[in-house]
């Protein structure tokens, strides 16, 4: 290699040491949205407490939307401060966003269980050219059924639902006030999905770092069955079309595939719960189907 090609690759990896060990100095604001959370709220405030070191703390920011259980109680026990606001995860995220000012924030659903390795694999990947939101991925736990979902899929390399989300975020403050903040769902677009597309259009992009491994608190079919009946449709089909065949194909081949999870991971509930969701994927590509085209 020329020495004058050398010396300049040796100054850019100077710099970009220099950049990171600038950015593992700032203070970032942590910021959370819920509603009735007490069932969760706990531990996972306790996992982001015991991932992201007090001294890199600036504000903790949980905006509620008129939670009738002890959520409160226990966001002011860990420290947070608490604001109000009407309910819907796109008007809580704007109302934190808001009241973020540091350059970087992160954002946090009530149910994740946050890696140890969070901080540390964000940070370095929010570093790379471009690069405006960081992520790592969130695993199920709580469910048998998706659990052994969640650990098929990330063991084979498929997907069943897409890994970009608004949970352990890293983001660039304002990149994602200049893309307009958190849009409300727009019929099968959830929030998060119009939130990449903003990001994307200003000419940046949405990492996932796949070896970031955190957990996900869901109690079973029902409740994500609601999630994703509520604002997830587009992101889960788009996910379908790249990584795999027709829903009619998956729902077809889908207690060979329950059977295989329950023999593999001991969650005999896969048996019969994963025909149930790949049911309700098919569901989700009919009524998609039925819309009129937006083009």
């Amino acid at each position: 290699m020329p020495s004058t090609l050398k010396a300049r690759c040796n100054w850019i990896a100077v710099d970009i040491v220099i950049e990171v060990a600038h950015m593992k100095a700032r203070k970032i604001d942590l910021v959370m949205w819920t509603l009735n959370s007490a069932g969760t709220l706990d531990k996972s405030l306790l996992s982001i407490a015991e991932a992201v070191p007090e001294r890199r703390i600036c504000h903790r920011i949980i905006v509620d939307g008129g939670s009738r259980d002890n959520t409160v109680e226990l966001a002011t026990r860990f420290g947070w401060d608490v604001f109000r606001s009407a309910s819907g995860i796109w008007r809580q995220a704007n109302y934190a966003l808001d009241r973020v000012d540091s350059e970087f924030y992160a954002s946090f659903e009530h149910d994740i269980l946050l890696s140890k390795n969070w901080l540390p694999r964000v940070e370095e990947a929010i570093m790379r050219e471009n690069v405006a939101v960081a992520q790592g991925i969130r695993l199920f736990r709580g469910s048998g059924t998706l659990a052994a979902m969640d650990r098929w899929n990330y063991e084979h390399r498929t997907m069943s639902a897409p890994y970009a989300s608004l949970d352990n975020n890293l983001s660039e403050t304002e990149v994602i006030r200049k893309a307009g903040g958190y849009a409300a769902p727009s019929g099968p677009a959830g929030t998060d999905s119009l939130l990449i597309e903003a990001v994307h259009r200003q000419g940046y992009e949405w990492v996932i770092d796949r070896q970031c491994v955190s957990g996900h608190m869901r109690p079973g079919i029902p409740s994500y069955a609601r999630h994703i009946l509520g604002g997830q449709q587009r992101a889960m089909m788009e996910y379908e079309k790249e990584y795999g065949p027709r829903p009619i194909a998956r729902l077809l081949f889908s207690p060979l595939r329950g059977a295989q999870m329950a023999a593999r991971y001991h969650a005999f509930s896969a048996f019969a719960g994963y025909p149930v969701y790949r049911f309700l994927i098919f569901v989700i590509a009919k009524r998609l189907a039925a819309q009129p085209s937006s083009v």
